[in-house]
């Protein structure tokens, strides 16, 4: 975002800066998508192997005594998925990527009808861009970070 040198400008910087914001909310929708994805697989793995152990114990009570070696395995394998998914908190990551990409939304969606009612009155675009950038980087200090390399154009 370069430095506006005259009043013509300021439409410009302003449209810039709402297409920065889309930029990210698309990728924060991007990486809330995929993180959320990957969760619901991980736990749907980690119930049906849950489900076989139990399973397994109760065959191994009606007299199959060799299946406790399934329940075993399946209740290991289900142990370490869990501690995965815990130490790299995907469910946290991907709502910390949806509520980004939902303030991000708003923020757009709210200075894009403040940049149509103000477009000719290039003061009040100033202060519009100023709250802008002020709310945008708040959000971008609290939310998880992002490459924007990743955001296609």
């Amino acid at each position: 975002m370069g430095v506006i040198t005259t009043l013509d400008e300021i439409p410009d910087h302003f449209k810039e800066r709402l297409l920065f914001i889309e930029k990210y909310s698309q990728l924060h929708f991007y990486k809330f998508s995929q993180l959320k994805f990957l969760f619901m697989i991980l736990s749907s793995i980690v119930t049906f192997l849950n489900s076989i152990s139990i399973t397994s114990i109760a065959l191994y009570f009606a007299g199959y005594r060799w299946i406790i070696y399934t329940s075993l395995l399946s209740n290991s394998l289900s142990t370490i998925l869990s501690a995965i998914m815990s130490v790299c908190a995907f469910e946290d990551k991907y709502y910390s990527h949806q509520t980004s990409y939902l303030q991000f939304r708003e923020i757009q969606s709210t200075y894009q009808t403040q940049y149509l009612r103000y477009y000719a009155n290039s003061q009040r675009l100033l202060d519009l861009m100023d709250e802008l950038d002020m709310k945008v980087s708040i959000i971008l200090d609290n939310c998880e970070p992002i490459v924007l390399k990743d955001v296609k154009n």
